[in-house]
């Protein structure tokens, strides 16, 4: 991993970013099987918990921050969408999108939308840190653009839901 996991993961911060990332990968299978989010935070917690990535012990994670993305965006999946189709450049849409730039951008637009606690530059640093993982340079500018115009209308319209 190239976005600041092997340092020590006893700090918080790891912690949570590892806890993205898992989110992702957890919201990229959804796309791809259609588990319903319970059932992907139980295989989560029974068996993907246990594996390592890049030597991590990937049970380190903060488990509550990767539950809630996981529930949290399964459950408001239909609005993030619109949200997200509304957000494209023109002449784009969600079918024309790959798959895992959209479970990326459930989840950060979960977190931007519902977890009032979490500062958005902070959460949109993080998830374009994760498309860099992934992608080349395009990629990771097209999630830093979709989630800073979010962020603003957020912004404008009040941030927060119950």
């Amino acid at each position: 991993m190239t976005f600041a996991l092997k340092a020590d993961m006893n700090d918080s911060p790891k912690k949570r970013t590892l806890s993205r990332l898992a989110a992702v990968q957890a919201l990229y299978q959804q796309g791809m099987t259609g588990l319903a989010s319970a059932e992907l935070v139980a295989e989560y917690q029974s068996y993907h918990f246990k594996q390592k990535l890049d030597d991590i012990p990937i049970d380190e994670l903060d488990r509550e921050l990767f539950n809630d993305l996981v529930l949290g965006a399964g459950a408001r999946i239909l609005d993030i969408d619109k949200i997200i189709a509304a957000n494209l450049a023109e002449g784009w849409s969600m079918e024309r999108t790959d798959p895992l730039l959209i479970a990326i951008l459930r989840c950060a637009i979960y977190e931007l939308w519902c977890r009032t606690d979490i500062p958005p530059k902070v959460t949109i640093s993080e998830y374009v840190a994760i498309a860099c993982d992934f992608y080349a340079a395009a990629e990771p500018k097209f999630i830093n653009g979709v989630l800073d115009k979010v962020a603003q209308k957020l912004r404008e319209f009040g941030k927060g839901v119950t």
